[in-house]
């Protein structure tokens, strides 16, 4: 698939299909995810700078993790996660700075990073491996991204991806969305023109999750410095209204649908 803007203000998109089958479109809402061939393409400003991130995923079957349960670790250049899953696995995913990958990237390398945390030790001790191997994406980018570009309006990762450790992206698309239908049924009912159409999702974009983004940032700087999140955790615990407030402020406020 390609994208071409045009100078046209009625159908500034024209979006060509694999088959030749071109389409003209008046207003596009992107959504196709937080690093795509699209992004290039369109020659959006984020997609130059590199990431030293990589996420890594493999699932486990374990007897002695909690159900129930959703935990979160650290280790020194990233932090890991784990939950079950609907079918009773348990599902481990870790970020990781590319700088602690110097001994590659084969399982018992990264099991030998992830064990430097005694938590993430025993439970990997204890599971069993489903996959073949680990599964990983690399170059992932938290940097800022602009919901309004070239008149296209951009929802969920390709806007901006929170930190997996806010683990409220899915949620933050859906409600992007949302705001986006709206405007966009208003602008195609002729309430609204285009101008006031991109400003005002962009507005409401920056209102509902700048804020917790620029959290994200805050909470994966130290999290992932052993230095800080060491005692971090002993304080979190003493305090746990700061828990609370730190989940407010990367999951908002409840929508009413």
């Amino acid at each position: 698939m390609q994208v071409n803007i045009q100078a046209d203000q009625e159908y500034p998109a024209k979006v060509v299909m694999a088959s030749g089958h071109e389409l003209r479109a008046k207003v596009l809402l992107a959504t196709h995810g937080k690093r795509a061939a699209l992004d290039r393409q369109l020659d959006r400003s984020f997609i130059q700078q590199k990431s030293p991130w990589v996420a890594f995923k493999e699932h486990y079957t374990s007897s002695a993790f909690p159900s129930g349960s959703v935990e979160l670790h650290s280790f020194q250049g990233g932090y890991c996660g784990l939950s079950r899953t609907e079918n009773g696995s348990v599902n481990l995913c870790f970020l990781i700075h590319q700088n602690r990958l110097n001994k590659g990237t084969s399982r018992d390398a990264l099991l030998k990073v992830l064990s430097e945390n005694p938590h993430l030790k025993a439970f990997l001790q204890e599971a069993t491996p489903l996959f073949d191997r680990p599964m990983s994406i690399a170059q992932i980018s938290f940097g800022i991204k602009e919901s309004v570009e070239n008149h296209i309006l951009y929802a969920g990762d390709s806007a901006g991806l929170i930190h997996p450790l806010c683990g409220n992206g899915m949620a933050m698309a859906i409600h992007a969305a949302s705001i986006g239908a709206q405007l966009i049924s208003s602008f195609l009912a002729g309430e609204i023109n285009r101008p006031t159409l991109e400003s005002e999702y962009s507005k409401k974009w920056k209102k509902h999750f700048q804020t917790r983004m620029r959290t994200g940032r805050y909470i994966q700087n130290l999290i992932g410095k052993k230095v800080l999140s060491e005692p971090l955790v002993p304080l979190l615990n003493q305090y746990p209204h700061l828990v609370q407030k730190l989940i407010q402020l990367t999951h908002g406020e409840p929508l009413s649908v």
